[in-house]
């Protein structure tokens, strides 16, 4: 389950009350977490593209037929 209440992220707090949410179910109890964006930073770090990974990690999870869907393009975007 995943859900917004369409307020600011709310950082540096204990329990968020602020923000988008995902919940998972367990057999007990439902475990609520939040997201927070990523520090623009972080894509600094990245290393360039390598196509043979690419076509490695394509292949092992028999996702081929995808590489070149515009989708797949815009997922891969930073």
């Amino acid at each position: 389950m995943i859900f917004s209440n369409n307020m600011p992220y709310e950082d540096g707090v204990i329990e968020p009350l602020m923000g988008a949410y995902y919940a998972t179910s367990t057999y007990k109890d439902i475990m609520f977490n939040y997201f927070r964006e990523e520090n623009e930073e972080i894509f600094h770090n990245l290393l360039p593209e390598d196509e043979e990974v690419e076509n490695l990690v394509l292949k092992t999870t028999n996702y081929v037929t995808v590489k070149h869907s515009p989708e797949f393009a815009s997922s891969k975007n930073a």
